[in-house]
């Protein structure tokens, strides 16, 4: 009777030890899954995860991907050569300016996002931004880190469901702070002369561009890294027909600009500087971004000159200020008549 107590102990004594060990042994491999992991994505750019990621195949150039059954981490890279192929200047972009840049140009993030939404890490040396979105009827949610190396800028972006977000928050942020590259700051904004072949010439900043929609001897136009954009044209003197002085001024010939352009109820209000004349628009739209121009008109010789700078109030807008100081730099060359 005893003998038979004795091996019903035993018995349970060994379920007991198995199950546990079974236990432990399944706790120990799923933290082992969770220990840190540096992946060296071979873009210059390497990251701390967990050993849990499997590496994921891409087909496209400049890009890297690994995930979790819960969590995806992608990278992408774009070179300051390719930056300047979309019309930004590379050499003074921070983070913050190209992570913007992202939110109204990739058409995954939502409209909510705007550049109000973008966080600068100075002491990790990123910016990042955060959204949920949809996707074939499945909700995500994503945070999107910019670094800026010497010579390109990498875009990660971690992403989980919807509902796993408050548990991945944390994670991903420890991710993104793990990066390891060659971190630069940009060039310092300075001073830079542009000339136009109109016949202006102006100083402005090493943050403007050289835009797509120049047009030779018609039209000449500066982009920034933000959207906005310095922009002159040119109207011949004698093409005006509502200039009733025999000696007209700037201001007469913007003022006979504005009656011929605006309606009467839109017609901005003619304002003067110092030497400056100027007028203000702003553009508000549903389907776009609300936008304020400033104009300034000069003229010289036998045309008049419409010097316009236009910027987005929710990105960047130019502080009236600051286009009155471009715009008192204005300087006219001589213009070499054809033969």
């Amino acid at each position: 009777m005893e003998k038979t107590k004795t091996k019903k102990i035993i018995y349970i004594v060994v379920c007991v030890l198995v199950f546990a060990l079974g236990f432990l042994g399944v706790y120990l491999a799923n933290n082992a899954k969770k220990k840190p992991k540096e992946f060296d994505t071979g873009l210059g750019l390497s990251i701390t995860l967990t050993k849990e990621f499997k590496v994921e195949s891409t087909t496209e150039a400049g890009t890297y991907a690994a995930a979790t059954d819960e969590m995806l981490f992608m990278l992408s890279k774009q070179t300051f050569e390719e930056v300047k192929q979309l019309g930004y200047n590379p050499d003074v972009m921070s983070c913050k300016q190209f992570a913007v840049a992202l939110i109204y140009t990739r058409d995954s993030i939502p409209l909510g996002v705007t550049a109000s939404s973008v966080k600068v890490d100075a002491e990790n040396g990123f910016a990042n931004f955060e959204y949920n979105y949809s996707l074939d009827g499945d909700a995500f949610y994503t945070q999107s880190y910019i670094y800026r190396s010497a010579d390109a800028f990498f875009t990660v972006d971690f992403t989980c469901f919807r509902e796993d977000a408050n548990k991945c928050k944390n994670k991903f942020e420890e991710f993104a702070k793990s990066a390891k590259y060659n971190m630069t700051e940009p060039e310092a904004v300075t001073a830079k002369d542009f000339e136009t072949d109109l016949g202006l010439n102006i100083s402005l900043t090493n943050e403007f561009n050289a835009s797509k929609d120049t047009v030779a001897g018609t039209y000449f136009e500066l982009t920034t890294n933000q959207f906005s954009t310095f922009s002159v044209s040119t109207k011949n003197k004698d093409s005006f027909t509502f200039v009733d002085s025999t000696e007209p001024t700037v201001k007469d010939y913007a003022n006979a600009f504005l009656v011929d352009t605006f309606e009467e109820a839109d017609c901005p209000e003619l304002q003067e500087d110092g030497n400056l004349v100027y007028f203000e628009v702003k553009e508000e739209d549903a389907q776009t971004l609300a936008s304020t121009s400033v104009c300034f008109v000069f003229e010289n010789e036998d045309k008049v000159y419409f010097v316009n700078f236009t910027s987005y109030d929710e990105i960047a807008p130019f502080a009236l200020e600051t286009v009155k100081g471009f715009a008192g730099t204005v300087t006219f060359a001589s213009v070499t008549p054809e033969v």
